[in-house]
């Protein structure tokens, strides 16, 4: 009798044992299978991630970005598309603004008034044909007074090459709050000069526009 019974016993632990072996191989099996697919997502993710993230980095804004989870990759594309949308916004507005600023050094190119642009430290940065007529016209008479005055080495110089008194002129051109016109005379030679600071969208002063005129 007892020899039957731990035969029994001995069969139903051990139909227990693979019972329950089975049970965990299964287990095992669908986290093996589960963190398989999750692998495969999340380098699929991140491929496209990296890849858009590149394109958008070479400025390629055709981008095709859809938010399909609201997980950690779903917000990283999520703040990819915003990145492109925002880059996108940007460019066009400094595309206006450049068409804008080109329109306005075409019409300065072609204007008859001498007109010259210096930043705020009084480095000249821009001049027109006109002024460089006039300058060249009035190089004689101005060497006269200032030697190592040359017409064609005025741009990327200061104010201060038309001054004898550089420190006078720039406090002058520093505390402008409105158009300063001067009459100039050098020898036989008369010219007006109608300097006005320059103020951006914000209130700040960006530099001095300077307009030449010979009046001789």
């Amino acid at each position: 009798a007892l020899s039957g019974l731990s035969a029994a016993d001995g069969d139903r632990a051990n139909a227990q044992f693979w019972g329950e072996a089975v049970i965990l191989s299964a287990i095992v099996l669908f986290l093996g299978l589960a963190m398989w697919a999750f692998g495969s997502q999340a380098v699929g993710s991140t491929t496209h991630a990296v890849r858009t993230a590149r394109n958008i980095a070479q400025l390629k804004l055709d981008n095709r970005i859809e938010v399909r989870s609201s997980d950690e990759f779903g917000q990283l594309m999520q703040a990819l598309g915003q990145m492109q949308s925002e880059l996108r916004e940007r460019i066009e507005r400094e595309r206006i603004v450049a068409t804008e600023n080109a329109r306005v050094r075409n019409a300065l190119d072609v204007a008859t008034s001498g007109m010259m642009i210096a930043d705020n430290d009084g480095v000249i940065l821009y001049m027109n044909p006109a002024v460089q007529r006039v300058l060249r016209r009035g190089e004689a008479a101005m060497r006269e007074r200032l030697p190592e005055f040359r017409a064609d080495a005025v741009m990327g110089r200061t104010f201060d090459v038309f001054h004898r008194d550089p420190a006078h002129q720039r406090a002058l051109i520093a505390g402008l709050t409105g158009t300063h016109v001067a009459r100039l005379k050098l020898a036989d030679m008369h010219f007006e000069l109608a300097a006005s600071p320059m103020i951006d969208a914000a209130g700040q002063r960006i530099g001095t526009a300077l307009e030449w005129q010979d009046r001789t």
